[in-house]
């Protein structure tokens, strides 16, 4: 489950849900896929049209503050109502971070190629003026 680990020390499902991805590259936007990917595993049933937002977001800002083993103590009802809000807020949330690292590895990858058209171009441009230069000395002399 994701609040016990295989032993006291493992860290547990909950708590690679919760660590950070870092930056985006291309391996961490892995990562946010296999998280929510997880989370889809669990096929939560979740229907949160009679709630209140700020409901959704006090349960959900609960569930992010207890440590995974904490949530042991609740009976339960509650543990699983906070973790499904919880986790649904996650998903959400995931879903996000995937989106804006894919928008920044879209712009870097373009930037790259702009720099190396650029690069291209004035290379071109150089050769096109020194070109200029020798046929002006050319008919010059000719």
């Amino acid at each position: 489950m994701l609040i016990s680990g295989k032993d006291e020390e493992a860290i547990t499902s909950l708590g690679w849900l919760r660590s950070a991805t870092g930056y985006p590259s291309p391996k961490s936007f892995i990562e946010v896929i296999e998280k929510l990917e997880e989370i889809r595993a669990l096929k939560l049933k979740i229907n949160m049209q009679g709630l209140h937002p700020n409901r959704i977001r006090q349960l959900s800002k609960l569930g992010s503050k207890y440590e995974p083993h904490s949530f042991r103590m609740f009976d339960e009802n509650k543990r699983y109502a906070i973790l499904a809000v919880y986790l649904y807020e996650l998903s959400q949330s995931l879903i996000d971070k995937a989106i804006e690292m894919h928008d920044k590895q879209i712009n870097q990858l373009l930037s790259k190629g702009r720099k190396k058209h650029q690069l291209r171009e004035g290379k071109r441009i150089k050769k096109i003026i020194y070109l200029e230069g020798k046929l002006s000395t050319y008919v010059e002399l000719g």
